[in-house]
């Protein structure tokens, strides 16, 4: 798979929508993304996991209504090559694009390699927005911008 493949495209275009014609309520995913999981429904449908699961810690019985229905994307940024990184580039200038939630850039000035696991990432940025309105190819061009931004800077 490429990198920008949305959840809704694995399952519908890729296996074929979902068995018996049913709604999706959720989808898990494991691995290096799942800790922004909980942000990511936050964003597209305004239930908050964490509340939820503390309150069914607590013994309560949380709700899971859904208080909007948006879309909301996050894009992991690696090093596109080996080198030296002297600073952090500059992105100021992209929290103004439509639907930027955050960007935050995890990269410390010094040697920086390609990436080998999950742990050499050099940061993310996540998108929210209307389901119409683009989010994930929004969030393919500024995770595009950072990382020639990045280019530039790793020497």
């Amino acid at each position: 798979m490429p990198l920008g493949v949305t959840l809704r495209d694995i399952v519908f275009d890729l296996c074929g929508g979902v068995f018996g014609g049913k709604a999706i309520k959720a989808v898990q995913t494991g691995g290096p993304s799942g800790g922004m999981i909980p942000e990511l429904v936050r964003l597209a449908t305004g239930i908050d996991l964490i509340d939820v699961y503390l309150r069914a810690l607590a013994g309560e019985t949380p709700t899971l209504a859904a208080t909007q229905e948006r879309a909301a994307s996050i894009r992991f940024l690696v090093a596109p090559h080996a080198g030296i990184l002297d600073a952090p580039p500059h992105y100021d200038d992209l929290l103004a694009v439509s639907g930027v939630e955050c960007i935050q850039l995890t990269a410390k000035p010094g040697s920086v390699s390609l990436p080998r696991s999950a742990y050499d990432r050099l940061g993310f940025l996540i998108l929210s927005g209307d389901p119409a309105s683009g989010v994930p190819e929004r969030a393919n061009e500024v995770a595009g911008i950072l990382t020639e931004r990045l280019r530039a800077a790793i020497v």
